[in-house]
């Protein structure tokens, strides 16, 4: 059974160490490479009011599981006791204000409002004190439901108000010490925190000579179907509980990009020829940045791990026109491939309307 990703870390309170006020702080101390959360210290909100977990001013030490909050399971929800999971979009949007550094809201306020999102209630909770009230828990609430709906982080913008992604983190004290969480485990309580997001891209073109690498007079395809296919709640891309996480197209100039992902998470990307169109040859050359990542038989790319704040540009599609068996081309001009003369006729390089296969000048 494959494991989620796991780091080591120390629960601090109260929490005035991080970047804003908080309700406790998350010292990262050690996890893979790279991780769901680098080495560091990170603002801790608790997921849920049901279960205890260990703090203290030297910080007991605990590993913790590392979930993406994008697509979480019902399991890992239910294992959290987190009641309104459709709910992290907005507490995402919420945690990316830092609304605990003043004036308006205290972290206590800050910390009812993950609550009540995630579905449980701030009353009776003697932890967050007296500086708060039920007017600015309701209004921190209204804001992160209407303005954090399908709330996505973007580290590719300019805006550096939205560039964190919300994690959610299942600590246990490793009774048995055999490096992971089991029935043997004291759990603790699931902690939210926030980490710099990554992102991924990039381009798709037609590959006029079929060289697999980019030429400057080859050009971009605009409207190729792209998905992005995520490890589940293990993180990793092994063909066991792998879901597609998102669909886009490509631009009018062959560029795509998806963004708010975790890092320390697998990733996949998978390219769908158009109609009459085959992938170029796969990793052509040593410069990945030119070459083309898609299977020839699947449209898959290689799986990625990303780091925090890492955007990489390097998954690329060349397409190679299928004129049903006239590939092998005719008199050295590449019909197939849609290249005639340095031209593309088959996929619009330098400048030509690309005809198709039956156009009723293949003879």
């Amino acid at each position: 059974m494959a494991h989620p990703p796991m780091v080591n870390i120390n629960v601090l309170y109260p929490g005035f160490g991080g970047t804003v006020p908080s309700y406790f702080d998350l010292k990262v101390n050690s996890g893979p490479n790279p991780s769901p959360l680098p080495t560091g210290t990170f603002d801790g909100w608790c997921a849920d009011t049901s279960t205890g977990l260990n703090t203290g001013a030297s910080g007991v030490n605990l590993d913790a599981e590392v979930y993406a909050t994008t697509g979480i399971s019902g399991a890992t929800a239910n294992m959290c006791h987190i009641e309104q999971p459709w709910n992290f979009d907005s507490v995402n949007w919420l945690l990316n204000q830092n609304f605990s550094s003043g004036p308006t809201y205290t972290l206590a306020e800050v910390q009812a409002a993950v609550w009540v999102l995630l579905g449980d209630s701030y009353l009776n909770q003697p932890s967050i004190g007296t500086h708060w009230t039920a007017a600015n828990i309701d209004a921190l609430v209204n804001m992160a439901l209407t303005q954090g709906n399908n709330y996505v982080p973007d580290i590719t913008d300019s805006n550096p108000n939205n560039d964190n992604i919300t994690v959610l983190l299942a600590p246990f004290l490793d009774n048995n010490h055999n490096g992971y969480k089991d029935c043997g485990d004291t759990a603790q309580q699931c902690i939210v925190t926030t980490v710099k997001s990554a992102a991924l891209g990039d381009y798709v073109w037609y590959d006029c000579d079929k060289d697999g690498k980019q030429d400057s007079n080859e050009h971009g395809v605009a409207g190729v179907t792209v998905k992005l296919i995520g490890g589940g709640d293990d993180g990793k891309v092994n063909g066991v509980g792998d879901i597609v996480l998102n669909t886009t197209t490509t631009d009018a100039s062959g560029h795509y990009k998806f963004v708010g992902l975790n890092p320390g998470f697998e990733y996949q990307v998978q390219f769908v020829a158009p109609n009459g169109y085959d992938f170029t040859t796969r990793d052509a050359g040593s410069n990945d940045t030119i070459d083309s990542d898609a299977s020839q038989s699947t449209g898959k790319t290689q799986v990625v791990t990303l780091a925090a704040g890492e955007f990489n540009t390097s998954l690329d599609a060349g397409l190679v026109k299928d004129c049903g068996g006239w590939g092998g081309g005719y008199g050295g001009s590449n019909w197939g491939g849609g290249c005639f003369g340095g031209s593309d006729w088959g996929g619009g390089c330098n400048g030509y309307q690309p005809p198709t296969c039956d156009a009723g000048w293949l003879w």
